[in-house]
């Protein structure tokens, strides 16, 4: 069965303004869509003779790519969809006969060619989709280094659930992750969902990381200082989510649960900022914010979070709803109720202690400058993956 296509948005109109089809060959030879292409003569015998066939595969081709539902093959699909022009794809189109062939038409998010809500197939329901916007173009897109960057922590979370599946069919290899994790400093990836850190899998991955830490000599307190040196939100959230999901202290895990939906927002994980704002609302539900301003402060913070979520990914009334009760709940005009971004200024701080220091390693030329500044200080070894938490041995 067909998915609901009359649901979807439809892009193109005629001049009566009802649904143009544009597999149909007379609406290409009626609006004369092939205006640029060829003589009027040779023009017009592609549209009677041979138009007909291209437009077939290319419906047959869609109808097969809107028909196939992931979900039956995984279990969460995710998007890479660049974005690199805002608001400048065509999104709608009117069109005429005669003279210029497009009336008018508006413009929406998208890489120039294709607009946002197409790269999506958001007819197929209950597929699990999570979204992530490259800045780059159509072609650009290939090669980015956003691209690479999410392939190599995909490579490395499927790399710790194989461990952790081998870990918890043979209890014996127990002690040997826990000893590689805390010796290569490759803490095991925790998700930005915090409702699902009680889960099995990742409250085992948790358990590993809180030892690994432990024989490594640091504190997830330690973690989140480190945290704030990362120039990436994503590799930011990432570090989060392992402090708050390693600490004891029920104030520091609620504190950084909002860390972590803050800057999953920032790298637009929007499913997963909702989720670990929620957690923050819900943990802090009784709480006297009399006794603790703090508690009023968080609580904002998730709110925001929540709502803004709701409108990046194109829910603009619930977004409207809690930016109202927002405004009611705090006695604040609405415009209080800000978008949740934070500067993400790396700040390295020589403590000039004995233990050491954990430091990013980051990509490209920055690392060499980095590198330049500590030198005198410690002896780095710059681990081939280039990325995570990696004690620094004192010169």
């Amino acid at each position: 069965m067909k998915p609901k296509l009359a649901d979807s948005e439809n892009a193109v109109v005629g001049e009566d303004g009802n649904p143009a089809n544009l597999f149909d060959p007379e609406t290409w030879e009626r609006y004369d869509l092939l205006e640029r292409i060829g003589e009027v003569v040779a023009r017009r015998s592609f549209y009677k003779n041979e138009l007909s066939s291209y437009l077939k595969q290319a419906e047959e081709l869609l109808c097969d790519i809107v028909d196939f539902d992931p979900s039956k093959v995984v279990d969460e699909v995710i998007y890479l969809v660049g974005s690199h022009k805002g608001k400048k794809t065509y999104g709608w189109f009117h069109l005429k006969a005669g003279g210029d062939c497009i009336k008018n038409f508006t413009n929406v998010q998208g890489d120039g060619t294709v607009p946002v809500y197409s790269a999506q197939n958001l007819l197929l329901n209950p597929t699990t989709q999570t979204k992530n916007v490259i800045e780059a173009d159509h072609t650009s897109i290939i090669g980015h280094a956003h691209l690479f960057d999410l392939i190599n922590r995909w490579y490395a979370s499927a790399d710790a659930d194989s461990k952790i599946e081998v870990t918890r069919a043979n209890p014996q290899f127990g002690p040997l992750l826990r000893a590689e994790t805390a010796a290569s400093g490759n803490l095991l990836p925790v998700t930005l969902n915090a409702s699902k850190w009680s889960d099995n899998d990742v409250k085992f991955a948790i358990e590993i990381n809180s030892d690994a830490l432990k024989l490594m000599g640091y504190s997830p307190s330690e973690v989140v200082r480190f945290a704030s040196s990362v120039p990436d939100p994503l590799e930011r959230a990432n570090l989060y989510a392992i402090a708050a999901s390693t600490v004891d202290s029920p104030q520091d895990k609620v504190q950084w649960a909002a860390d972590v939906a803050q800057y999953a927002y920032m790298s637009s994980r929007f499913d997963e900022a909702i989720a670990s704002s929620q957690v923050v609302v819900d943990t802090l539900k009784g709480a006297d914010k009399r006794v603790d301003p703090n508690v009023a402060t968080l609580e904002k913070r998730a709110k925001s979070v929540i709502g803004w979520c709701h409108l990046r990914i194109g829910d603009t009334e619930t977004f409207k709803t809690m930016l109202s009760e927002y405004a009611k709940q705090y006695a604040v005009g609405e415009s209080e109720f800000k978008e949740p971004i934070v500067p993400l200024t790396p700040q390295f701080v020589y403590s000039g202690d004995d233990k050491g220091q954990m430091v990013y390693s980051p990509q490209g030329e920055n690392w060499g400058a980095w590198q330049k500044a500590w030198k005198d200080h410690y002896v780095v070894e710059r681990p081939p993956t280039g990325r995570g938490l990696w004690g620094m041995q004192p010169n």
